[in-house]
């Protein structure tokens, strides 16, 4: 139940976001992949997401906590999935230089008690890369009361959060499209938050950083 309502969202990421890439009115310019090769023959890259200029729209359930509220404000779910605990979120996605290449989306669900998370990030020319991995959606709140921040008020600090890392349990890349196709291997996404608004509304950034191979 949990893997088919997972996998249905996570096809419709992907067809939704990468549908502009083959319409043929645009002639994408192909970005340069700004990858390390490893000695091993995998490869690795990171990308980049800055809050709150990257933040495209997202919208979730209050079980999701500030990563859940609506932008931009008045946007909700359809009816067929108000009810279920899950979290959209659409993003500019940017190289490890800063420079935007594509977008990023990312669809969180719990489903039998467990938390999970879908990215699609694409890349025009480049292809679509999937990620999976953990949405553990009360981490962010916690860490942020943690450091002294109460809801309802502004908040700055540094704060350093890992969601998907070595201690808290590396996501997995499972391939993709065109260049990604077939890529297997992990990432972590490491959140570095710098400050809340009065609003709820987060300052800082997403790092991805995937390393993955093709299977010989």
């Amino acid at each position: 139940m949990k893997a088919s309502f997972f996998a249905g969202i996570l096809l419709g990421l992907v067809v939704a976001v990468g549908a502009a890439r083959f319409y043929p009115w645009v002639d994408h310019p192909r970005s340069a992949s700004l990858t390390t090769v490893l000695h091993n023959g995998g490869r690795v890259e990171e990308f980049v997401i800055r809050f709150p200029v990257d933040r495209i729209a997202s919208v979730g359930g209050t079980e999701m906590g500030l990563r859940g509220s609506a932008y931009p404000a008045g946007i909700s779910l359809p009816d067929e999935i108000a009810s279920e605990p899950v979290l959209v979120e659409h993003f500019k996605l940017r190289d490890r230089d800063g420079d935007v290449i594509g977008i990023a989306a990312r669809h969180s669900t719990i489903a039998e008690d467990e938390a999970s998370s879908a990215w699609a990030l694409t890349i025009p020319s480049r292809g679509t890369m999937r990620l999976v991995g953990a949405a553990e959606p009360g981490a962010l709140d916690r860490a942020l009361a943690e450091e002294g921040r109460t809801a309802g008020e502004s908040w700055s600090g540094e704060l350093e959060l890992g969601v998907a890392s070595a201690d808290a349990g590396a996501g997995s890349v499972a391939g993709g499209s065109h260049e990604f196709a077939g890529l297997t291997g992990t990432y972590e996404e490491n959140w570095l938050i710098s400050g809340v608004s009065q609003a709820g509304e987060l300052r800082g950034t997403i790092m991805l950083n995937t390393t993955s191979e093709f299977p010989q």
